[in-house]
């Protein structure tokens, strides 16, 4: 069965930033590869508001099964109030960042096997213990994800 995508009629300043990404990525890895390689950025335009202790699956190779959850979860008890926004990876899959904490990438960033994918955490704001996280006040950031189609790790 054949899947046919939309194609999105991107601004003009969306289309020039995707092709500055793109011409940065394959710049950055000229000379350094051993084998040829072939990539592809697929772009899919989605708006989704996740509200308070709701999840948003991310389906990042269409095949109807969540690669990774984006949560944003808020609760308090007696003595503090905690409110996070955190990529959940699905199994075998890996999200960009060390110590729990999700990186928040800048235009152009390397994103392969070197890099570490066990990040989580990208915004947590607690009562007791302040604010942490590379998602705070940004924009114009991207999560590395590590994922998995058919027994081939993807980037």
């Amino acid at each position: 069965m054949k899947r046919f995508r939309k194609t999105a009629n991107l601004s003009e300043s969306i289309h020039q930033q995707l092709s500055k990404y793109a011409l940065a990525a394959s710049a950055a890895g000229v000379g350094m590869l051993t084998q040829p390689a072939e990539a592809k950025i697929v772009y899919t335009p989605v708006h989704h508001i996740i509200g308070r202790n709701e999840r948003y699956k991310v389906d990042l190779n269409h095949d109807k099964i969540g690669d990774l959850s984006l949560v944003n979860t808020y609760g308090c008890n007696n003595d503090y109030c905690v409110d996070a926004l955190s990529a959940f990876p699905a199994a075998g899959n890996g999200v960009e960042g060390k110590y729990g904490l999700a990186y928040a990438l800048l235009l152009g960033a390397k994103v392969g096997s070197k890099q570490p994918f066990t990040g989580q955490v990208m915004a947590l704001s607690s009562s007791s213990v302040g604010t942490f996280g590379q998602w705070f006040n940004v924009s114009n950031r991207y999560l590395g994800v590590r994922f998995d189609i058919q027994g081939k790790t993807h980037y």
